[in-house]
């Protein structure tokens, strides 16, 4: 007999696969609803996915746990589960609604999570972002002809979460796929810490195939049941700590879509995958260099979004130095957004108050302004000296081919 703890737990777990966040992505458990006239799913298979299989042993306790579920409706042999009403045409963009926090200790679990983002608002789902490349064994037998996907949490989305971390839009897809070059992986890199339904019953088939464990990179995306409640998240006044024991980890926090924006910007000059790999197969295995605990004056990056295709980089670079003098203006044309750096932080507060003032014009498209955040403007400074690096490194062997020729 399960108690009411577990039944609770068993309900949520399924509600999530049910779910508008879920389902659109799940392709497996989609088929299955799209199979049955009525929606149905056979409790027995979702018996076979690994958190519920951790929960319940019977499909009876599986239906007892879903009796009081307001969200899905049981078959009256009490077998069978579906939803209660029909999946939206439109689910909205969950990234506008997502989170990204990075800094967890490796060995925290999904239920450790979750407690901890309850405390913020609602939570649809969290997904622990881990490495695609990990090395399989098996206990018993050569034979890896399983799948081996990760361990389920309760933040599996399917498909498209593990191809490029449930990206919604072009961009986000990109910039989910470029990251992975980091990782030498490729396009569909960046896993959810979650499989999907069918990658979790595939790995039921072959359950003496193990994945080492230690692959998840300290990093989430958390979706919310709102953009106010993930706005409320980001933009706190104290700094977001998670504590574990003695122990705190204070934790890197911004939005979602500014995550993926960061690293669309990064990575969109990069060669494609078949060129790169063929090119770069000896860098590809050169330690990444460490910034983290490199210094910067903080306040010098202002943002601005909103330019027209045609606008070149010379007249938003004269445009704004018009106004104030700066360092160095990033903007490509046609990305619609770029980035100014000014000298001190003085002189970028000065340049927005002005601003107000000002009807700029950046090919009939007015900008706005504003200072990045605190980790954008991180990963802003992380991502220059790794270009500032890589290209001393280019200049120099080209200077020592001219020096000996």
């Amino acid at each position: 007999m399960a108690s009411d703890q577990v039944k609770n737990k068993i309900k949520k777990q399924v509600e999530f696969y049910f779910s508008d966040s879920n389902l659109p992505t799940d392709k497996f458990l989609r088929e299955l609803t799209e199979q049955d006239q009525d929606g149905f799913v056979l409790l027995e298979i979702l018996l076979k996915f690994n958190r519920v299989k951790k929960l319940a042993d019977t499909v009876e306790v599986i239906a007892e746990s879903l009796e009081d579920s307001k969200t899905l409706t049981l078959s009256e042999d009490k077998k069978k589960v579906r939803r209660n009403t029909p999946l939206p045409a439109n689910t909205g963009n969950s990234t506008e609604r997502s989170i990204y926090a990075k800094g967890f200790p490796l060995d925290i679990e999904l239920d450790e999570l979750q407690e901890f983002f309850d405390q913020f608002g609602t939570v649809l789902c969290i997904r622990m972002r881990r490495e695609k490349n990990r090395r399989r064994f098996n206990r018993n037998n050569n034979n890896n002809n399983s799948e081996n996907k990760n361990e389920e949490t309760k933040s599996e989305n399917s498909e498209n979460a593990e191809n490029a971390e449930n990206a919604e839009n072009a961009s986000a897809e990109n910039a989910e796929n470029a990251e992975n070059a980091e990782n030498a992986s490729a396009e569909n890199g960046e896993n959810a810490s979650a499989v999907n339904s069918n990658e979790e019953s595939n790995n039921n088939n072959n359950n003496e195939n193990k994945i080492k464990p230690n692959n998840f990179k300290g990093s989430v995306f958390v979706e919310f049941d709102s953009i106010d409640t993930a706005k409320n998240f980001v933009d706190r006044d104290a700094s977001v700590i998670y504590k574990k024991g003695e122990n705190e980890y204070p934790l890197l926090t911004m939005m979602k879509q500014e995550y993926v924006s960061i690293k669309a910007e990064k990575y969109k000059n990069l060669p494609t995958k078949g060129k790169r790999n063929r090119e770069n197969d000896n860098n590809n295995q050169e330690e990444q260099p460490d910034f983290s605990d490199r210094e910067y004056t903080k306040g010098l990056i202002v943002k601005f979004v909103g330019c027209g295709d045609k606008i070149k980089h010379y007249n938003v670079k004269t445009l704004i130095q018009d106004i104030e003098e700066v360092k160095f203006v990033e903007y490509k044309p046609g990305d619609g957004e770029g980035y100014i750096r000014f000298g001190s932080a003085d002189l970028a507060n000065s340049f927005l108050e002005k601003v107000k003032d000002k009807e700029l014009d950046f090919g009939g498209v007015k900008p706005e302004f504003s200072l990045i955040t605190e980790a954008a403007e991180k990963m802003y400074w992380e991502r220059y000296w790794s270009l500032s690096l890589k290209k001393n490194k280019k200049k120099g062997k080209f200077n020592k081919r001219r020096r000996y020729r």
